[in-house]
């Protein structure tokens, strides 16, 4: 009876084993290659190109608000010019994917196991997949004038907030 009793023991002891190693196999950290692969799937790349056109355009609308209208004399033309050459510059080289990559994959590997990278490369695999990085940019784009269009309407009465806030602090009870 004894020996049947440690018989079973050492099964079930075996077999919680199996399943702590299946577990801690599922939870293991994702690999840089399956990360690598997945950051291909979904295009990241273009993400970061995506973003470099961004901050030359809002670059420009910067410039254009400091002129607050005025257009500019040849002279300072030339300035504004050499300041956008030089800044796309930097953008150029600080925002290159080869710089962009490690970052990705480190903040991959903290945030999702190996068995998770799996699942999403499956998934961009997929037709689903492939449907989803092909019409994200375009998602995106509708979100962003959705949101802008929401922000036009909120943007006039942050600025009169703004206004009176700035009106109080200068009235003469503040002082």
């Amino acid at each position: 009876m004894k020996r049947v009793f440690y018989v079973l023991l050492v099964t079930l002891l075996g077999f919680q084993t199996a399943i702590a190693a299946e577990v801690g196999a599922n939870e293991k950290t994702a690999t840089d290659a399956a990360i690598r692969e997945l950051l291909v799937l979904t295009q990241s790349s273009k993400l970061v190109d995506g973003i470099k056109a961004q901050l030359d355009s809002t670059m420009k609308r910067s410039i254009q608000q400091a002129l607050a209208g005025q257009k500019a004399t040849p002279d300072q033309q030339k300035i504004i010019d050499g300041m956008q050459t030089k800044m796309q510059a930097l953008f150029a080289d600080g925002m290159k994917w080869d710089k962009f990559e490690p970052v990705f994959i480190d903040n991959y590997k903290k945030t999702f196991t190996q068995q998770e990278i799996k699942g999403m490369l499956d998934f961009y695999k997929s037709p689903a997949g492939h449907a989803v990085v092909s019409k994200m940019p375009e998602l995106m784009q509708n979100t962003m004038q959705g949101m802008q269009a929401n922000m036009s309407v909120i943007l006039p009465k942050l600025q009169q907030l703004q206004q009176d806030t700035i009106a109080q602090l200068k009235s003469p009870k503040q002082k």
